[in-house]
């Protein structure tokens, strides 16, 4: 079963910064876990995790109540790469249409644990039944990255629109 934690300690440089990390079991041979595979051998190293190009893939976050909603969503392109049909995932992209729904997740979070997360999102691909403490030493030891969604940049281009004057 996924599980989401909102921790920080989890990247050594960025200690003090609380993020949302999602521990997902996407099966094997699954066309979920292709597509993660594709999106490990896009992504360029980063401080100790594998950042993946917003071009490509994001993750799109909605809290309702306690229930936080985690979708992988990306482009055709990238899901062709992996072998899958894109066909296969007919839910659009909260942001971008031209982009699919790979994969839901629903969490239960403390909301206000969740206000203090960055926007950015890891994503641990591992087996149920590992804990935070070994995710966080796998990183420390550097036996394994997750993998790092940040805020797409169409997002940040959308606040930084600024209107132009009025005549």
């Amino acid at each position: 079963m996924p599980r989401a934690w909102i921790t920080n300690n989890l990247i050594p440089d960025y200690a003090d910064m609380f993020f949302v990390l999602l521990q997902l079991d996407p099966g094997d041979g699954t066309p979920v876990s292709a597509v993660f595979s594709e999106l490990g051998s896009c992504g360029y190293e980063g401080d100790k995790s594998f950042d993946i190009a917003g071009t490509d893939a994001w993750m799109e976050r909605t809290l309702e109540g306690t229930t936080l909603l985690l979708d992988l969503v990306a482009y055709p392109r990238l899901i062709e790469g992996a072998g899958v049909d894109p066909g296969l995932f007919t839910d659009r992209a909260q942001r971008d249409a031209d982009a699919v729904r790979v994969v839901r997740v629903a969490c239960e979070v403390d909301p206000a644990e969740y206000t203090k997360a960055h926007e950015g999102t890891f994503v641990w691909i591992a087996t149920d039944g590992i804990t935070l403490e070994q995710i966080r030493a796998a990183i420390e030891q550097d036996e394994n990255w997750p993998l790092s969604f940040n805020v797409p940049v169409f997002v940040l281009l959308d606040r930084c629109a600024v209107e132009p004057p009025e005549e």
